[in-house]
């Protein structure tokens, strides 16, 4: 998991990261299941890895998937600099069924869909994944 934040913690004035989502993250994280990297910027993404800058440092991560979630006003730059379509909403364009933006490979899911409430747009990532597996068993 990259984070642009340097803490799980609330900063400032800005919206924290909710409970139900911070408890389970923090839990994984303490046990060692789920690495978070703070204070880090996506630079580029690959097919199997993507580049962040992290303190000023380039750090390569591998990856099989990624999944941008980026918050209630997403930052869509990156999906834009992809060659992502972004809709007139300010959302990008994707697949309904599957969620895959007009990049191949590339999906979207939370703040980044037309789902109008978050506890609908949470059920989405099951979803994703088994549009994602359909495609490895072939």
């Amino acid at each position: 998991m990259v984070l642009r934040r340097p803490s799980l913690d609330k900063i400032g004035q800005g919206a924290g990261i909710k409970p139900w989502v911070r408890e389970p993250l923090e839990s994984l994280w303490q046990a060692g299941k789920l690495n978070i990297v703070f204070d880090a910027q996506i630079k580029e993404i690959f097919p199997f890895s993507l580049i962040l800058d992290v303190k000023g440092q380039t750090k390569e991560i591998p990856c099989d998937h990624i999944f941008a979630l980026t918050g209630t006003r997403p930052d869509v730059n990156l999906l834009k600099e992809t060659g992502a379509i972004i809709g007139s909403d300010g959302k990008p364009e994707y697949n309904k069924d599957t969620y895959e933006t007009t990049i191949a490979n590339l999906f979207v899911t939370g703040h980044l869909t037309r789902e109008l409430h978050m506890k609908n747009a949470i059920l989405l990532p099951p979803q994703i994944v088994k549009s994602i597996a359909k495609t490895l068993v072939k």
